[in-house]
């Protein structure tokens, strides 16, 4: 499966308001529609593709817990081998760093989108699919609330699977 991430935005997130986090991120945010995705939604809201991507893997929402990994047993497995003791810690630490400042970088256009452009309903998620997210076969979502000025990058970092992070 490939990870990807989608967003729930209430329909007062018009189509001028998309171009413009278009062209303020460089992302694709295309409005989206699903047949099995529109029974979880409701009709004030619309399924969006943020990134336009059909692998989000390096995403750092619901990254939580690859980025706490414990290394130690890492350091022990390649403690005789120098190279690939460098290469993997490397490796891991900067897929670490990067899954931070994601998680920073969706904090703050979801701050943007709630408080420069006012957008009423702002959700985040992440999802299994090899599709285009039109045929994906979504499973049941349930939906949490967060209050937006009392959250940092992990929690975005911790959002569950299989659900969706409202912003309030």
């Amino acid at each position: 499966m490939s990870l990807r991430l989608g967003m729930i935005v209430s329909k007062d997130c018009n189509e001028r308001i998309l171009e413009l986090l278009r062209e303020e991120y460089n992302l694709k945010f295309i409005h989206v529609q699903n047949l099995s995705f529109s029974e979880q939604i409701s009709t004030d809201e619309m399924l969006i593709e943020p990134t336009g991507l059909y692998n989000d893997s390096k995403t750092g929402i619901g990254s939580f817990d690859l980025y706490n990994v414990d290394i130690n047993a890492l350091k022990e497995q390649y403690k005789d081998d120098s190279y690939a003791y460098h290469v993997v810690l490397d490796e891991y630490l900067e897929r670490r760093d990067s899954y931070r400042k994601d998680a920073i970088k969706w904090l703050n256009i979801i701050k943007v989108m709630k408080q420069k452009y006012l957008i009423a309903k702002v959700g985040l998620f992440y999802f299994d699919g090899y599709d285009t997210t039109e045929k994906v076969n979504f499973p049941k979502f349930s939906r949490r609330h967060y209050v937006l000025n009392e959250i940092d990058e992990f929690s975005l970092m911790k959002i569950g699977e299989k659900e969706i992070a409202f912003f309030v």
